[in-house]
Formats: C-alpha cells, sequence, structure tokens
C-alpha cells in the first residue's frame, strides 16, 4: 500500500503502524476486526480503515462530478 502525501500528513503518525496497514486492507477486502478504540493500535486500525474508505469514495464519485455538487 502506498500513501499520498496528502495521506501521510493526514494520518500520521499512525501511517506507520503495523495495525494501519491490517485496517486498511481489511476494509479492502470487507473484513473488520474489532480492535477496540481504548488502546493506539485500535486507533490505528480505525484510521487504515478510514484511508481505505476515503480512498473508495474518491475513485466510486470522479471529481468532475462531486466539484459541481451533482451526481448526474
Amino acid at each position: 500500500m502506498d500513501l499520498t502525501k496528502e495521506e501521510i500528513e493526514r494520518y500520521q503518525p499512525y501511517h506507520t503502524m503495523p495495525a494501519f496497514a491490517f485496517g486498511f486492507r481489511d476494509y479492502m477486502e470487507c473484513k473488520f476486526l474489532d480492535y477496540g478504540m481504548e488502546d493506539v493500535d485500535g486507533q490505528a486500525y480505525d484510521r487504515g480503515a478510514e484511508c481505505a474508505m476515503r480512498r473508495q469514495q474518491k475513485d466510486f464519485w470522479p471529481t468532475s462530478l462531486t466539484a459541481r455538487g451533482s451526481r448526474g
């Protein structure tokens, strides 16, 4: 998984943790584990899943459509 500069800035320092990569992968594979939010690993996992979600949304809604505020 290669992160963009913007993604690194948004998710640092969590992007360096293995749990971030697990969250990203699990979201892309539609598998979700309960890491909990009580510790740093849980937060890193959640941010990895969020990063994957944002990528899918960006890929699904092209910039030309979202810029106009319309889907068609």
